[in-house]
């Protein structure tokens, strides 16, 4: 919802953003000839002069399209978008039995209360703690099966390497709530249930990772790769002293 918040009206400003007037590429009949002449256009058609002088010009031509009204409904979207954002913040610091849960107005005695009651609810600490490891986790053994087959699909040659890449990117196309039960009955099977592996397990192979692997490492020139190669250096040497360092962010 922030995202979208943030980028809706940008993209009607975009749609919006006012064009150079058409006055600013005007010429003089004298410039569209000698224009003409240095382009080599026929002589007797000024009407043709007009025309490619005109589609020479850089950038648009185009009218301005009524700025003030485009900004007032682009803060009127930017508005409706904001009031959840500003009703949460209102909330929060509302006291508890006031009466006016929907209300827009903020409180005249605003209070922690809530911040307090919500920390005091929870292991938060531990929560944070949790997410830290699953996310360390998961890019770390990510980085390691996400560049191993990103790299077997862009530069290994072998039968039916299409099919079997086009098989994997079908994960892209599962909802992934379909992978519940299956991910669950598999991390049960395992001993991994309601263990913090077990929550990690179903992440660590990734289609999009690998997709966007294979994409980058087609773009490092193979020319390093055999001079890597030449030096003696294994593919694990070349994965990891060529490929990576070229295509971290």
């Amino acid at each position: 919802l922030a995202v979208l918040a943030c980028h809706l009206p940008l993209q009607a400003m975009s749609w919006f953003r006012p064009g150079p007037p058409l006055t600013e590429y005007a010429l003089t009949s004298q410039e569209t000839a000698r224009l003409g002449r240095q382009a080599g256009w026929p002589a007797d058609d000024p009407t043709t002069w007009m025309i490619s002088v005109r589609n020479a010009l850089p950038g648009p031509v185009t009218r301005e399209v009524t700025p003030r009204i485009a900004r007032w409904v682009v803060a009127g979207l930017a508005l409706v978008w904001a009031v959840p954002f500003w009703w949460m913040l209102v909330a929060a610091f509302r006291p508890a039995g006031s009466g006016a849960d929907a209300s827009l107005l903020p409180s005249l005695a605003p209070t922690l209360a809530n911040f307090a009651e919500a920390w005091a609810s929870a292991d938060f600490p531990l929560y944070f703690l949790n997410s830290l490891a699953l996310c360390a986790g998961i890019l770390a053994v990510q980085l390691v099966t996400a560049s191993l087959a990103g790299y077997v699909f862009a530069r290994l040659e072998f039968p039916g390497r299409g099919f079997l890449f086009g098989l994997f990117l079908v994960q892209l196309m599962l909802v992934p709530v379909v992978l519940l039960v299956p991910n669950l009955k598999t991390v049960a099977s395992l001993g991994l249930y309601d263990t913090l592996p077990g929550v990690m397990a179903p992440y660590f192979a990734t289609a999009f990772g690998t997709f966007l692997m294979r994409q980058s490492f087609r773009e490092v020139p193979r020319e390093l790769e055999d001079a890597a190669l030449i030096d003696g250096a294994g593919w694990w040497a070349r994965i990891r002293h060529v490929y990576l360092p070229l295509t971290k962010p």
